[in-house]
């Protein structure tokens, strides 16, 4: 979990050059790999180590690490709409519409 703090702090300091140079072939599939690829990569590791093994001793360790990744994609799906319907005002916006 702690690549999925680490994977957007990377992009975006590989992103802002990009970004002022107004290098948007570049930058947006970073912002995509940064936001969405990694964390859903991740978030299936984590899901599938919990599968892994069967915990006997520990039941309930791999069912929270479950319910941790629950929780954690469906931040992922907030913050995902709410950037998306931030650009798409945006482009409202622009258009006059």
């Amino acid at each position: 979990m702690v690549g999925s703090f680490l994977a957007p702090l990377a992009a975006g300091v590989i992103y802002i050059p990009f970004a002022l140079a107004e290098m948007q072939p570049i930058r947006d599939p970073l912002a995509v790999f940064a936001m969405i690829v990694y964390p859903l990569f991740a978030a299936i590791g984590v899901w599938r180590s919990a599968n892994a093994r069967p915990f006997q001793k520990w039941p309930i360790a791999a069912a929270a690490a479950k319910f941790g990744v629950v929780v954690w994609l469906l931040m992922l799906a907030g913050r995902i709409a709410r950037v998306s319907g931030y650009h798409l005002w945006m482009r409202r916006k622009s258009l006059g519409a």
